[in-house]
């Protein structure tokens, strides 16, 4: 595995996570599956911007502008998650920004799958396996802050 089947892990993560959404019976099932969601795109979020971004614009000119449009479809994303957390996950409003949510995912991901991954594929080859080293790092600092948060709760 490298920075770039890891981050198509998180992808297929989200993907069936809005898959279970769609098919949730209520609003206690939306919600934990909706929490969950959160903490999947928070890290992966995290996980892109701290370091596989910075390392994706040595790729080139197209692959830097991908990553300032990734930059504002996480601000995107993140408003909308907020936005929908100040919501019952009964109300129609938020099926509708979950609706929207996921089309914005989508979006996202399909660019970055058939477009920015490839450049950075074919112009860092040799430093993936060093980008998935640092990501894991990352991803082992996050999840020990989330256990920490909910011991302190």
């Amino acid at each position: 595995m490298d920075a770039i089947e890891l981050l198509k892990q998180d992808h297929e993560t989200v993907r069936e996570l809005f898959a279970a959404l769609d098919a949730a019976a209520g609003a206690r099932d939306r919600a934990e599956l909706f929490a969950e969601l959160k903490r999947t795109l928070d890290v992966h979020e995290r996980l892109e911007e701290d370091v596989f971004y910075p390392a994706a614009r040595d790729a080139g000119d197209e692959a830097a502008e991908i990553v300032n449009q990734s930059h504002d479809d996480h601000a995107e994303v993140d408003e909308l998650i907020e936005e929908m957390s100040a919501l019952d996950e009964s109300d129609e409003e938020w099926l509708d920004h979950l609706a929207a949510l996921k089309e914005m995912v989508d979006h996202h991901v399909d660019n970055e799958e058939d477009v920015l991954f490839p450049l950075v594929q074919e112009a860092l080859a040799d430093r993936l396996d060093g980008l998935l080293d640092e990501m894991q790092e990352l991803e082992a600092v996050l999840e020990d802050e989330e256990q920490e948060r909910h011991q302190h709760l």
